[in-house]
């Protein structure tokens, strides 16, 4: 589940290297024409929501799961280490004056100093909900407030 696939020829690259012949898409999608114009195997319309809780509720008895060994898995296991390693190089450089990861790295050692309770933490903007979501890691239930202005996203 997850948001519709970009027009860009880039995202769909990306996408093919984890996909193999036996691989079937279900989109779920609140608009027929989108799912017209995507062509997926299997096409669902509706409120994603509800119809997550209807599959849940049919295969609650059988559920299903690739494994940790399956490659498409792996893939992605491997992809994580390396932007994690990435991230962490980055974030390990005292740059002065600031880049944008610097200031991210002492926020994010003030916030683990702090402890339990965990303060709640408020960003706005593309980088900083992506990237904070990653270097601000909030283990605590509803401590995370993202804010997107023009879409007002808030979770």
């Amino acid at each position: 589940m997850g948001r519709r696939p970009s027009e860009k020829k880039e995202n769909e690259l990306k996408l093919k290297l984890y996909i193999t012949k036996d691989v079937k898409f279900i989109l779920v999608d609140i608009s027929k024409d989108e799912i017209e114009l995507r062509k997926p195997w299997l096409g669902l319309v509706g409120d994603a929501t509800k119809v997550v809780e209807t599959i849940n509720k049919e295969i609650k008895d059988d559920p299903f799961c690739l494994g940790k060994n399956h490659p498409w898995i792996e893939a992605l296991a491997k992809k994580t280490k390396e932007n994690v390693s990435k991230m962490e190089a980055q974030l390990a450089k005292d740059v002065v004056p600031f880049n944008f990861m610097t200031p991210m790295r002492i926020i994010r050692d003030a916030i683990l100093e702090l402890g339990s309770p965990a303060l709640i933490l408020v960003s706005e903007g593309a980088n900083t909900m992506d990237i904070g979501r990653s270097v601000l890691v909030q283990t605590e239930p509803r401590t995370v407030g993202v804010s997107n202005l023009r879409k007002k996203l808030c979770y």
